[in-house]
């Protein structure tokens, strides 16, 4: 009975590449063809060996593709490239204590961005803080919870060029299971 799946979602009528984290028989990964829609939380069991586990796991489905997180990525410095354009989603883990993972992405001035962190959404452990910086680090929005302990922001892209988003635990913690997605 996996407890959580990575990544934590993907574009609706894709092939995803799935791994499955907290069964007691350790990580296991499948491909799992997404349906079409609708968007939003999709609830899916769980099948090995014939078995099915008698509670689903959660993921996403957007209209738009993922990024995911490259380790190191723990500064700015360090942060995971995005090689296409918004709208995007970025997924990652927040392995262990103190993590905390960037992202750098290029954006237009004048767009507007819903930015949300989902990871209790999907039943992770995490309390995510999520943050917005410049290309030089320097932190320009940020979020704890936003009606519950997943965060948002609504931001709209100041000027052209590079920017992070930056994704952490509200009291540090970490862990295998601490998946998260950022939606833009």
């Amino acid at each position: 009975r996996p407890t959580m799946v990575y990544p934590a979602g993907g574009k609706a009528g894709e092939e995803l590449r799935l791994s499955f984290l907290g069964d007691v028989s350790g990580v296991s990964t499948q491909s799992l063809k997404l349906p079409i829609g609708p968007l939003g939380e999709y609830a899916f069991p769980f099948t090995s060996g014939g078995l099915t586990a008698p509670s689903p796991n959660f993921l996403r489905l957007c209209s738009f593709g993922n990024v995911l997180e490259q380790e190191p990525n723990n500064e700015t410095k360090t942060a995971t490239p995005a090689s296409a354009d918004l709208p995007l989603a970025f997924n990652g883990i927040i392995e262990k204590t103190g993590d905390v993972d960037f992202f750098r992405f290029k954006a237009k001035a004048g767009q507007r961005y819903d930015v949300r962190c989902v990871a209790r959404g999907i039943r992770s452990p995490l309390d995510s803080v999520l943050t917005l910086h410049k290309a030089d680090g320097a932190q320009i929005a940020d979020n704890d919870d936003s009606g519950g302990p997943d965060s948002a922001i609504a931001w709209t892209v100041p000027a052209d060029g590079e920017y992070l988003v930056g994704v952490r635990d509200h009291l540090g913690k970490g862990g295998p299971h601490y998946v998260y997605r950022v939606e833009f």
